[in-house]
Protein backbone atom coordinates (compact mmCIF):
# COMPACT_ATOMS: atom_id res chain seq x y z
CA UNK A 1 0.00 0.00 0.00
CA UNK A 2 1.17 3.05 -1.34
CA UNK A 3 2.06 6.13 1.31
CA UNK A 4 1.15 9.63 0.15
CA UNK A 5 2.96 12.32 1.50
CA UNK A 6 1.81 15.77 1.83
CA UNK A 7 4.63 18.74 1.48
CA UNK A 8 4.50 20.85 4.94
CA UNK A 9 5.97 24.69 3.87
CA UNK A 10 8.91 24.99 5.70
CA UNK A 11 7.36 28.56 6.25
CA UNK A 12 4.40 29.78 7.29
CA UNK A 13 3.79 33.52 6.62
CA UNK A 14 0.47 34.96 9.04
CA UNK A 15 -1.15 38.26 7.75
CA UNK A 16 -3.32 40.71 8.77
CA UNK A 17 -6.97 40.25 8.33
CA UNK A 18 -7.86 42.09 5.10
CA UNK A 19 -11.39 40.63 4.41
CA UNK A 20 -13.93 42.45 2.39
CA UNK A 21 -17.22 42.77 3.44
CA UNK A 22 -19.52 43.22 0.95
CA UNK A 23 -22.67 41.86 -1.16
CA UNK A 24 -21.27 39.25 -3.42
CA UNK A 25 -18.78 36.58 -2.74
CA UNK A 26 -15.48 36.56 -4.91
CA UNK A 27 -12.10 34.88 -4.51
CA UNK A 28 -9.20 36.84 -3.12
CA UNK A 29 -6.50 38.13 -4.67
CA UNK A 30 -3.36 37.75 -2.83
CA UNK A 31 -0.21 37.17 -4.19
CA UNK A 32 1.64 35.03 -1.62
CA UNK A 33 -0.16 32.05 0.23
CA UNK A 34 -1.07 33.68 3.78
CA UNK A 35 -3.24 32.36 6.59
CA UNK A 36 -4.43 34.42 9.41
CA UNK A 37 -4.56 33.57 13.05
CA UNK A 38 -7.81 31.98 15.23
CA UNK A 39 -7.69 34.57 17.27
CA UNK A 40 -7.22 37.43 14.98
CA UNK A 41 -9.84 40.25 14.88
CA UNK A 42 -12.12 40.98 11.41
CA UNK A 43 -13.15 44.83 11.18
CA UNK A 44 -17.19 44.41 10.48
CA UNK A 45 -18.24 46.96 12.50
CA UNK A 46 -16.75 51.18 12.54
CA UNK A 47 -17.51 54.04 15.12
CA UNK A 48 -19.77 56.19 13.26
CA UNK A 49 -22.76 58.00 14.84
CA UNK A 50 -25.73 56.57 13.13
CA UNK A 51 -27.62 59.74 11.29
CA UNK A 52 -30.58 61.57 13.32
CA UNK A 53 -33.89 60.43 11.42
CA UNK A 54 -35.93 63.52 9.92
CA UNK A 55 -38.85 64.08 9.17
CA UNK A 56 -39.71 63.12 5.44
CA UNK A 57 -36.47 61.70 5.05
CA UNK A 58 -35.71 58.95 1.73
CA UNK A 59 -35.22 55.41 2.72
CA UNK A 60 -31.28 54.78 1.26
CA UNK A 61 -29.58 50.85 1.02
CA UNK A 62 -25.92 53.03 1.90
CA UNK A 63 -23.06 52.51 0.81
CA UNK A 64 -20.81 51.56 3.83
CA UNK A 65 -18.20 48.48 3.85
CA UNK A 66 -18.98 47.62 7.69
CA UNK A 67 -22.21 47.16 9.20
CA UNK A 68 -23.59 48.88 12.20
CA UNK A 69 -23.54 47.68 16.26
CA UNK A 70 -26.60 45.54 17.22
CA UNK A 71 -27.19 47.67 19.96
CA UNK A 72 -26.96 50.94 18.00
CA UNK A 73 -29.15 53.76 18.23
CA UNK A 74 -30.89 56.74 15.68
CA UNK A 75 -31.58 60.00 16.83
CA UNK A 76 -35.20 61.09 16.45
CA UNK A 77 -36.17 64.41 15.45
CA UNK A 78 -38.00 66.58 18.24
CA UNK A 79 -41.65 66.01 18.74
CA UNK A 80 -42.28 69.33 18.26
CA UNK A 81 -39.91 70.03 15.27
CA UNK A 82 -43.22 71.16 13.52
CA UNK A 83 -43.22 74.90 14.35
CA UNK A 84 -46.81 76.65 15.92
CA UNK A 85 -48.39 78.66 13.86
CA UNK A 86 -48.70 82.36 14.85
CA UNK A 87 -51.98 84.73 15.66
CA UNK A 88 -51.44 86.66 12.46
CA UNK A 89 -51.00 83.65 10.60
CA UNK A 90 -54.39 82.18 11.75
CA UNK A 91 -56.15 85.79 11.32
CA UNK A 92 -54.74 85.29 7.91
CA UNK A 93 -55.37 82.09 7.25
CA UNK A 94 -51.75 81.78 6.22
CA UNK A 95 -50.40 78.82 4.07
CA UNK A 96 -47.65 77.50 6.19
CA UNK A 97 -46.98 73.87 7.37
CA UNK A 98 -47.69 74.17 10.90
CA UNK A 99 -49.80 73.83 13.70
CA UNK A 100 -52.53 75.83 15.05
CA UNK A 101 -52.67 75.62 19.00
CA UNK A 102 -56.14 75.24 20.72
CA UNK A 103 -55.78 78.42 22.17
CA UNK A 104 -54.90 79.81 18.96
CA UNK A 105 -58.30 78.49 16.98
CA UNK A 106 -60.16 81.25 18.44
CA UNK A 107 -58.88 83.67 16.13
CA UNK A 108 -59.49 82.13 12.80
CA UNK A 109 -61.74 84.12 10.74
CA UNK A 110 -64.54 81.88 10.61
CA UNK A 111 -64.82 81.10 14.25
CA UNK A 112 -67.45 83.05 16.70
CA UNK A 113 -65.09 85.59 18.99
CA UNK A 114 -68.27 86.22 21.19
CA UNK A 115 -71.95 84.70 21.72
CA UNK A 116 -74.72 84.59 24.13
CA UNK A 117 -78.26 84.15 24.71
CA UNK A 118 -80.58 86.77 26.03
CA UNK A 119 -83.48 85.54 27.61
CA UNK A 120 -86.24 88.03 28.83
CA UNK A 121 -85.65 86.97 32.32
CA UNK A 122 -81.81 87.80 31.55
CA UNK A 123 -78.70 86.23 29.92
CA UNK A 124 -78.70 82.50 29.50
CA UNK A 125 -76.14 80.11 30.99
CA UNK A 126 -74.95 79.03 27.42
CA UNK A 127 -72.14 82.17 27.03
CA UNK A 128 -68.26 82.21 25.34
CA UNK A 129 -66.42 85.24 26.21
CA UNK A 130 -69.36 87.16 27.52
CA UNK A 131 -68.60 88.99 30.75
CA UNK A 132 -72.04 90.43 31.44
CA UNK A 133 -75.37 91.73 29.66
CA UNK A 134 -77.24 94.55 30.46
CA UNK A 135 -80.91 95.44 30.39
CA UNK A 136 -80.49 99.37 29.67
CA UNK A 137 -84.53 99.22 29.09
CA UNK A 138 -87.36 97.27 27.81
CA UNK A 139 -85.48 95.45 24.63
CA UNK A 140 -82.13 96.76 24.92
CA UNK A 141 -79.64 94.95 26.29
CA UNK A 142 -75.67 95.94 26.45
CA UNK A 143 -73.28 92.89 25.89
CA UNK A 144 -70.00 93.44 27.55
CA UNK A 145 -67.79 91.19 25.52
CA UNK A 146 -64.45 89.49 27.86
CA UNK A 147 -61.62 89.80 25.47
CA UNK A 148 -61.93 93.02 23.92
CA UNK A 149 -62.21 92.88 19.84
CA UNK A 150 -59.20 94.51 18.30
CA UNK A 151 -61.23 97.14 16.88
CA UNK A 152 -64.62 98.33 16.23
CA UNK A 153 -65.28 97.14 13.16
CA UNK A 154 -66.42 93.63 13.46
CA UNK A 155 -69.93 92.00 12.82
CA UNK A 156 -72.98 90.76 15.11
CA UNK A 157 -75.30 88.13 13.68
CA UNK A 158 -78.64 87.71 15.98
CA UNK A 159 -81.51 85.48 15.67
CA UNK A 160 -84.29 85.08 17.29
CA UNK A 161 -86.79 82.70 18.69
CA UNK A 162 -89.95 84.21 17.33
CA UNK A 163 -88.90 85.95 14.14
CA UNK A 164 -91.81 86.04 12.85
CA UNK A 165 -93.54 88.50 15.58
CA UNK A 166 -90.00 90.44 16.34
CA UNK A 167 -86.97 92.09 14.69
CA UNK A 168 -83.62 93.26 16.12
CA UNK A 169 -80.62 95.42 15.41
CA UNK A 170 -77.36 95.81 17.07
CA UNK A 171 -75.39 99.09 17.73
CA UNK A 172 -72.82 101.35 19.55
CA UNK A 173 -70.32 99.06 18.68
CA UNK A 174 -66.66 99.27 20.73
CA UNK A 175 -64.11 96.70 21.10
CA UNK A 176 -65.61 95.21 23.82
CA UNK A 177 -69.16 95.98 24.25
CA UNK A 178 -72.35 96.21 21.77
CA UNK A 179 -76.21 96.87 22.03
CA UNK A 180 -78.92 94.59 21.25
CA UNK A 181 -82.63 96.09 20.70
CA UNK A 182 -85.42 93.92 20.16
CA UNK A 183 -89.18 95.14 18.72
CA UNK A 184 -92.30 93.31 17.83
CA UNK A 185 -94.03 93.98 14.42
CA UNK A 186 -95.55 97.58 15.48
CA UNK A 187 -91.84 98.74 15.99
CA UNK A 188 -92.14 98.96 19.71
CA UNK A 189 -89.93 97.45 21.98
CA UNK A 190 -90.18 94.69 23.85
CA UNK A 191 -88.44 91.75 25.46
CA UNK A 192 -87.74 88.90 23.55
CA UNK A 193 -85.71 85.67 23.78
CA UNK A 194 -82.60 86.18 21.71
CA UNK A 195 -79.28 84.50 20.27
CA UNK A 196 -76.05 86.63 19.30
CA UNK A 197 -72.64 85.77 17.92
CA UNK A 198 -69.67 88.21 17.12
CA UNK A 199 -67.23 87.47 14.12
CA UNK A 200 -64.13 89.53 13.61
CA UNK A 201 -60.53 90.46 14.48
CA UNK A 202 -59.81 89.93 18.28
Amino acid sequence: MGISVTPIPKLTEFATPDLTLTTANAAGTAGTKTTIRSDASILVYDATVPTTIAYGASAAAGSAAVSARRDHTHGMAASDAVAQASEAEVEGESDVDKYVAPDFVKFSPGVAKQWCSLLTGGISSLTYNTTSVGQDSTGVYTVTIATDMSTSSYTVSVSMRDPVAHSSTTSNWVEGAYKVRTYNNSGAAVGADTAVAVYGTQ
